[in-house]
């Protein structure tokens, strides 16, 4: 009988849709931390990071858990504030998408994620989905004034959460995301428009690139930005000495 866990691999049933997966271990180990979260946990693939920091609840000399918790923490909140602002309904409307799309979701993984039951897996992509719309939006609509929140209010919080939403693990499909705030009457710009502004990509992607996942929106900036390698004249090496 097979047993489904966090971290078990599996047969793609769509291989197109599949984009989000774990960064290999050769490549981790020279520097863990540059790949790992460091205040704000997205997805299924962090779980594991999520169960931990919830079991050294208590421990305030374990910094880095005690920030994940209140990430959790604040993930609640700006799901009730979002509520208190379009409502019970608008909320349900939200759920309903992401249920109807939860199969589509769970292939973005490369792992799998038949661990995570569905009422569990809607719900915390549910809360993921609404803290990266809303703190991106008041990020970028950032007054002077003080606002009350940390997140916005202090630099450091600010720049390591947007640190942390290009990592790799630490992402969400883009088709939700964007499917959920064009759910909204939103005048003005594009969900993608948004993006490129929030992350200082401007000019620096085209028009017509389609991205997964903003570690893949990255991704396009750095390739199509990249200088044509051009063919130049140089001598033909016949013989190349090695060192003794």
């Amino acid at each position: 009988m097979s047993t489904d866990y966090p971290g078990k691999w599996r047969f793609l049933t769509n291989p197109d849709y599949c984009s989000i997966y774990r960064v290999p271990n050769s490549i981790r180990r020279v520097n863990p931390e540059a790949y790992t979260p460091q205040l704000v946990l997205i997805g299924p693939l962090n779980h594991s990071l999520k169960s931990l920091a919830y079991k050294s609840l208590g421990d305030i000399t374990n910094t880095k858990s005690t920030g994940y918790l209140n990430m959790e923490e604040y993930k609640k909140i700006y799901l009730e504030k979002f509520k208190q602002e379009v409502g019970d309904l608008a909320i349900c409307m939200y759920r309903r998408i992401i249920e109807d799309d939860e199969a589509k979701i769970r292939e973005c993984y490369s792992e799998s994620t038949a661990w995570i039951k569905s009422p569990d897996f809607v719900e915390m992509i549910l809360h993921n989905c609404v803290f990266v719309l809303q703190f991106i939006l008041r990020t970028i609509n950032k007054a002077r004034e003080k606002t009350g929140d940390p997140l916005i209010d202090v630099p450091c919080l600010r720049i390591t959460v947007k640190r942390d939403l290009i990592l790799l693990e630490n992402q969400l499909p883009y088709f939700i995301l964007n499917k959920l705030f064009h759910t909204r009457v939103c005048r003005g710009r594009s969900f993608r428009e948004l993006i490129i502004i929030y992350f200082g990509l401007n000019g620096k992607i085209d028009t017509n690139s389609k991205f997964s996942h903003f570690t893949d929106l990255y991704r396009c900036a750095h390739t199509e930005t990249l200088k044509e390698l051009t063919l130049g004249n140089y001598e033909q090496v016949d013989h190349m000495q090695s060192r003794p």
